[in-house]
Parts: C-alpha cells; sequence; structure tokens
C-alpha cells in the first residue's frame, strides 16, 4: 500500500513538472462592458466577473459567459427577472497566435470570427481583437481589447429588450507568457 501511494504521489509531481514545463499564456483581469442604446439614450455597463482562456500553442479562445452577464445590474429589476434561469454562453474562436507573438508593432488589429453558443443557438460574430505589446523590457506581456457586435434582432436576449439592434460587447484582458 505505500509502495502505491509513493508511486501516485511521484506521478502527480512529474506530471506537474511537465505540465509547468509547458509554455503557455496566462489571462488575467478579464473584463466586459456592454454598450447599448434605449430610448435615445447610449448606455454602457462593465461585468469585471468574467473568465477567458487562450491557448498560446492553438490560438482557442475561449469565455466562458452566462446570460446574466449582459444584464446591466444597476437598471436590472430583480421582481421582473426572478423566474429567468441563468444559462451558459461561450464565444468560441481562433487567434491567429503566430502573428500576435512575432507582433512586431505596439499596437495591432486583427479580425476574428468568433462564435457566441447558447443552449438553443450559435451565432457567428466579427471581433476585432487589438493587440498592444507594451515594450521589450515585457516580451511575453499582451493587453487584448476583442470588439464585436450583437445583434438585438437574431440574439433576442432578455437583457437588451428594448434596445436597438447592434449592441457593442468589448471584452478586455491582460495575458502573460508563463514558461
Amino acid at each position: 500500500m505505500k509502495f502505491l501511494i509513493v508511486v501516485l504521489i511521484q506521478l502527480v509531481f512529474i506530471t506537474n513538472i511537465s505540465f509547468a514545463q509547458q509554455a503557455k499564456y496566462q489571462t488575467f483581469k478579464a473584463k466586459m462592458t456592454v454598450v447599448g442604446e434605449k430610448d435615445g439614450e447610449q448606455q454602457q455597463w462593465n461585468n469585471n466577473d468574467i473568465t477567458v482562456a487562450l491557448d498560446y500553442e492553438s490560438g482557442n479562445f475561449i469565455s466562458r459567459l452566462k446570460n446574466t452577464d449582459f444584464l446591466n445590474k444597476e437598471t436590472y429589476n430583480t421582481l421582473q427577472n426572478e423566474e429567468n434561469d441563468e444559462r451558459e454562453l461561450k464565444l468560441t474562436g481562433t487567434f491567429p497566435i503566430e502573428r500576435i507573438i512575432d507582433q512586431k508593432p505596439i499596437n495591432a488589429t486583427y479580425n476574428v470570427e468568433m462564435q457566441l453558443t447558447t443552449p438553443e443557438d450559435t451565432f457567428i460574430l466579427n471581433f476585432n481583437v487589438e493587440v498592444t505589446k507594451p515594450g521589450e523590457g515585457q516580451k511575453g506581456y499582451r493587453i487584448f481589447l476583442v470588439r464585436g457586435i450583437l445583434y438585438n434582432d437574431e440574439t433576442n436576449f432578455e437583457a437588451f429588450v428594448g434596445y436597438e439592434n447592434e449592441i457593442s460587447i468589448i471584452l478586455a484582458f491582460n495575458a502573460f507568457w508563463n514558461n
């Protein structure tokens, strides 16, 4: 029994070392900003509780969201929406990772087609991904600003009832090379 425990501990240790040696980007400080127009007035709100993941080997990007992440918390009436279930949504796409890693200018913009997947449907959206490479001192550090438009007449999210058709979604996050 002791031998089995020692072997398992060694396997876990070896797995952790090999995982730690794999180079990857680690994301942090993600935020989503939603901008829409309602009754002729522009409204903007933030959600700082967003998770994003970016695989720097494949360029795969994923952000897991909930339908409630799009709500303006300041004007959200809980009595009206108590019965609504939280549904998971996924925003996925593939960033041009080799171009981002080899990026020479401080700022560059890439057009990325992404999928917003709900339990009922999948929407194809175009996003501009602005990548800032702050300087040579921090070679592995990048700032990402992902901007796209949701169309209210296609998505029919309850959070946007009464808003104009175009809803701007902006995801901002920082990432650094972790090897």
